[in-house]
């Protein structure tokens, strides 16, 4: 499974900036799917920008459903 945006498709990357709130600019820090169904999966938000190896300099992120990012997890082939 990937994350992508809702409103573009595009895959929903480690380092991208995306809004959660007014005025509050998160990234990506990491994501997780769906272990089961009926689960949302989750996206790990960071409020510092990602840095090089994937490391921030406040490593805390919050956990928040996909949908506060405007995306959704879609199948591959590869989940076949």
């Amino acid at each position: 499974m990937i994350l992508v945006y809702n409103s573009n498709g595009k895959e929903v990357k480690v380092g991208d900036c995306v809004g959660v709130h007014i005025n509050q600019i998160r990234y990506v820090k990491s994501m997780f799917p769906p272990q089961y169904e009926g689960s949302p999966g989750v996206v790990w938000l960071t409020a510092t920008p990602m840095l090089k190896d994937n490391e921030t300099e406040n490593p805390t992120a919050q956990g928040y459903f996909p949908s506060m990012i405007g995306a959704s997890w879609v199948e591959t082939e590869e989940d076949v």
